[in-house]
């Protein structure tokens, strides 16, 4: 029990420490304006293929974008041919995203 009070005795003793400074918490007009055109939304990502499963009987289900799609037959087991609207048909492998420089 004398142990006890006298570490509270000693821990009365010390002085507190000072507390470090902050400084400035919120940021000046044009460095919240940058702030917001770096957290701006960014264009979309180009559409990925996921995963290609074909059955037995031929029938093909393909993942774009992590979505689910029937999809025809195709001769490669890896790779599949697609109908873009702004790009017309192409061919992806599994992982491939579509190409910014992708041919017509």
């Amino acid at each position: 029990m004398k142990r006890c009070y006298a570490a509270l005795l000693v821990l009365a003793s010390i002085p507190p420490c000072a507390a470090q400074e902050l400084g400035r918490l919120f940021f000046n007009p044009e460095q919240r304006a940058q702030l917001e055109r770096s957290t701006s939304p960014q264009k979309p990502l180009p559409p990925l293929l996921n995963g290609i499963v074909q059955k037995c009987d031929g029938s093909r289900t393909i993942w774009l974008d992590g979505m689910a799609q029937s999809a025809s037959d195709e001769p490669s087991p890896s790779r599949q041919h697609l109908e873009f609207p702004e790009r017309g048909k192409l061919s992806l492998t599994v992982g491939e995203r579509l190409r910014e420089d992708a041919a017509h």
